[in-house]
């Protein structure tokens, strides 16, 4: 079967696939594929059916946000737990989102490491 507009990520040696578009329907199935062993298998499937989904990791588990369910646009946050193998709606964005990109990043201020950094913003000019 060919999808499109599926969102992908990679967690605890594997890659998930989740949701997309069949040519039909968006889908809420979720397989994940083990890079040691070489197959694929499916999970638990999101609450939300959704094409053109954001995903990042975060903490161990997967956050899908968003997308299109064949008729709007979603808001709805999900997030999978591998451990447990279930998804949970997590929040809401403010308004429906598709074909979003996600990113995390974990860096800390240059005032955590530079004792004489002052991370304010240059109201003053200085």
């Amino acid at each position: 079967m060919l999808l499109f507009h599926t969102g992908v990520c990679a967690l605890n040696n594997c890659i998930y696939a989740m949701g997309g578009y069949d040519g039909t329907d968006q889908l809420n199935s979720v397989e994940r594929y083990d890079v040691e062993t070489g197959t694929w298998s499916f999970v638990a499937s999101m609450i939300h059916r959704r094409s053109a989904l954001g995903v990042t990791v975060h903490q161990g588990k997967i956050y899908v946000l968003g997308g299109y369910d064949g008729e709007a646009f979603l808001a709805s946050v999900e997030c999978y737990n591998p451990t447990t193998d279930i998804w949970a709606e997590v929040t809401h964005m403010t308004s429906g989102r598709s074909g979003v990109g996600v990113a995390i990043t974990m860096e800390p201020c240059r005032k955590q490491m530079d004792k004489d950094c002052n991370c304010q913003s240059n109201k003053e000019g200085k």
